[in-house]
C-alpha cells in the first residue's frame, strides 16, 4: 500500500509539475516556499513540511488557484503517511472536503480520479477485512 501509494504520489506531483510549467500562473510567491518544503524534505522534517504546505494550500484556496491546490493535497497526503503510517484515511477526508468546496469541473475530475486511485489501493490492501 505504501509503495503504491508513493507512487502515485510522485506520478501525480511529476504531473502537477508538468502541468505548472505548461501554464502562465502566477508562481511568484508558491515558488519561493515549495522551495522551502524541497529544503525540509530532503532534511526529512515531514512535519514541518507538512505545516509549510498546510500555509500553501490556505493560501491557494484564498487565490483560488486550483494546481496549487491539488499539488499541496498531494504533498499533505504524502506528508501525513510519512508522520503517521497508520493513518492513511486522511487523504480521504481531505480530498472528500476539497471536492465539496470546489466548484470547478476539471478540478472535481482531477480529485475524483485521485479519490478512486485511493479507494483501490486501499481496497487492495484491506480486502480480507472488507469482505
Amino acid at each position: 500500500m505504501k509503495k503504491t501509494l508513493l507512487i502515485i504520489f510522485t506520478l501525480l506531483i511529476a504531473l502537477a509539475h508538468q502541468a505548472q510549467n505548461k501554464q502562465t500562473m502566477n508562481n511568484g510567491p508558491y515558488a519561493s516556499i515549495w522551495k522551502q518544503v524541497e529544503e525540509m524534505e530532503k532534511k526529512s522534517l515531514p512535519k514541518s513540511a507538512s505545516k509549510i504546505v498546510d500555509t500553501i494550500l490556505k493560501q491557494a484556496v484564498g487565490n483560488n488557484n486550483s494546481p496549487q491546490m491539488i499539488k499541496a493535497l498531494i504533498h499533505l497526503g504524502k506528508y501525513d503517511l510519512a508522520i503517521d503510517t497508520e493513518n492513511d484515511t486522511m487523504m480521504f477526508h481531505n480530498l472528500k472536503e476539497m471536492l465539496q468546496k470546489t466548484n470547478d469541473v476539471v478540478e472535481q475530475a482531477v480529485i475524483n480520479s485521485i479519490l478512486a486511485e485511493l479507494y483501490l489501493d486501499y481496497y487492495n490492501k484491506d480486502s480480507w477485512s472488507v469482505n
